[in-house]
């Protein structure tokens, strides 16, 4: 349910409630599939950004006044916009990374009990695979 930036400074907190709940209420059995993100500027906004699922706060790196999803030292918009794509981005390579290195272990681990493959191989190879997503994350 997307909101336009026309809500007043008092209504924020209300509508980013509201937001919240229907987008719970319609969500049904997976609730992962609707998250409300606030962007504001705290600590004017705190309520509404309490009240997000992802909340960005503009001009308040380094602040003490409360922890965000993301604090930006900017009020420049595109800033969240870069900081959401980074963060996916980053979630993204951590999960490819960690599937290369455990899938040495996990293939390997059939073949070692079976007696295919002497038992002493698996760590060194899972620790190969390790090396190679770290490998990998480096370049």
């Amino acid at each position: 349910m997307p909101q336009s930036a026309d809500v007043e400074p008092a209504e924020r907190s209300a509508t980013a409630t509201s937001a919240a709940a229907s987008a719970a209420s319609s969500a049904g059995l997976c609730p992962m599939t609707a998250t409300v993100a606030v962007i504001g500027q705290s600590p004017a906004d705190d309520a509404a950004l309490a009240a997000a699922d992802v909340a960005v706060a503009l001009r308040s790196a380094g602040s003490t006044s409360a922890d965000w999803g993301i604090e930006l030292a900017t009020d420049d918009v595109r800033d969240a916009a870069y900081a959401l794509h980074s963060a996916r981005d980053c979630l993204r390579l951590a999960r490819m990374e960690l599937a290369l290195a455990a899938l040495p272990a996990l293939v390997l681990a059939g073949p070692a009990a079976l007696g295919m493959l002497p038992a002493v191989w698996v760590p060194v190879l899972a620790t190969a695979g390790a090396l190679l997503g770290l490998g990998r994350s480096a370049l």
